[in-house]
């Protein structure tokens, strides 16, 4: 089915262009963001050792600091998480009240950002003349995309930035941010981009850049200490294919020998996490 937000040609354009988009979302899209936003709060405020029983398999559920980096082991990312996928069974059973409710708000996000991502990566692969309609990538995203609530403290954070500069590695990110810090490389200078609610963004990861030959670029960002703000909270929704799906939109030598299925799989291994397992 198309996303709950009219993609237009303008945003396909710019994500071809730039990297990243920067889209307004209407009323109702904003009102499934929200909870989401609100249940989190609740849940970050408990203690930590209340979180930690929120641990769930394959990297889901809450991630305590310290768990995952963005560029070298050597900085892990100042940052908390939740995150939510379709790959654990029956989760509700394994979490408390607050991490329950937070994943209950998150899935109409997780449901609403993947339809997004399908809409942009189906449009783009028959901009790139592989497919003939615009219907054929549907479903192929749901258990193999997550979605995550990272959440910091900066003005409790040693460091200069949150998250170093990186870009997210998968084929594309939808997110929503609720305070300031990110910023956009654009060749030797960085843009500050803090989306309101009103606005989502949409970035490209490495294998966008691997389907499209290099067409498209990943979207290399970073995220600052704004020391004003006692937490930053944001959501990202990693959106990525099955595995078995990710054949080349175009061919070049950037991707010719390049097995895309398997860097789907072994991804989340670069940013300190574990890898995804084919099967499921």
């Amino acid at each position: 089915m198309p996303s709950d937000l009219p993609i237009s040609d303008g945003c396909i354009d710019e994500i071809e262009r730039e990297g990243f988009a920067i889209l307004e979302v209407p009323g109702a899209f904003q009102d499934l963001i929200k909870p989401a936003f609100e249940a989190g709060d609740r849940f970050f405020e408990a203690d930590l050792t209340s979180k930690l029983r929120d641990r769930l398999p394959l990297d889901n559920g809450y991630r305590p600091y310290g768990t995952e980096y963005s560029a070298s082991s050597s900085h892990l990312d100042e940052v908390e998480s939740f995150t939510v996928s379709y790959r654990v069974p029956s989760p509700e059973r394994k979490l408390s009240t607050l991490a329950n409710s937070l994943h209950i708000a998150m899935l109409p996000v997780f449901d609403s950002f993947e339809r997004v991502a399908e809409d942009i990566a189906s449009r783009l692969a028959v901009r790139f003349g592989n497919y003939d309609n615009q219907t054929d990538l549907l479903g192929s995203f749901k258990k193999w995309s997550l979605l995550q609530f990272n959440y910091s403290r900066p003005s409790l954070t040693k460091a200069d930035f949150i998250n170093d500069l990186h870009e997210d590695g998968c084929l594309l990110t939808v997110m929503s941010i609720a305070e300031a810090g990110l910023e956009l490389q654009s060749g030797s200078d960085f843009r500050p981009v803090t989306p309101s609610g009103r606005h989502i963004l949409v970035m490209a990861g490495e294998i966008l850049w691997l389907m499209t030959a290099g067409a498209i670029s990943p979207a290399y960002h970073r995220v600052r200490k704004i020391e004003s703000h006692s937490s930053r909270r944001s959501i990202l929704f990693f959106a990525d294919m099955n595995p078995a799906r990710c054949r080349p939109w175009r061919l070049s030598d950037i991707n010719r020998s390049v097995n895309i299925g398997e860097r789907v799989l072994k991804n989340s291994e670069r940013f300190g996490l574990s890898e995804w397992i084919s099967d499921q």
